[in-house]
């Protein structure tokens, strides 16, 4: 049980960690523009 938590936690932060990546590369793109 704890160990599908961790799991889980873990996907949400890799999903969250590209879609912040994903997002600084459109502002860094805007501001070199």
């Amino acid at each position: 049980m704890l160990n599908l938590i961790v799991q889980k936690k873990i996907k949400m932060n890799f999903h969250y960690l590209k879609k912040w990546r994903k997002n600084n590369e459109n502002i860094w793109r805007r501001t070199s523009c």
